[in-house]
């Protein structure tokens, strides 16, 4: 860089599945009496996290998932939710189905209140 260049920058976010990925071009030129190209970048996040093989075979199309604690916590929410169950009746549910996730149900009503935040109406 010297006095009297310029630098323009040009964002792009491209969503894949549930995130973005962002790219930025930038071009950095010399003074506007020739503007001369000095450098130019082509920039991505896409590898800025590397992708284990493990992450990459659980997205195949032959992956034959099972379900981890997670997953088996927030079906239940959802299925007493679809009952019609108060948030505090699913919470003690929660706690007593789960109690090494959740010793009190006062723990289990933060994650059925955040699971009733996304998907109740």
């Amino acid at each position: 860089m010297s006095p009297g260049d310029t630098i323009a920058a040009t964002f792009r976010a491209t969503l894949v599945g549930e995130d973005y990925v962002w790219t930025w071009d930038t071009r950095i030129a010399g003074p506007a009496e020739n503007g001369r190209t000095k450098a130019r970048f082509e920039q991505s996040e896409f590898f800025g996290e590397p992708w284990s093989a493990e992450k990459l075979r659980r997205q195949a199309a032959d992956h034959v998932p099972t379900l981890n604690d997670d997953a088996r916590i927030d079906r239940l929410i959802l299925g007493l939710m679809e009952e019609h169950r108060t948030l505090g009746d699913i919470a003690r549910e929660v706690a007593s189905r789960f109690p090494r996730r959740f010793s009190r149900w006062q723990d289990a009503l933060a994650r059925v209140g955040e699971l009733s935040s996304r998907y109740s109406g």
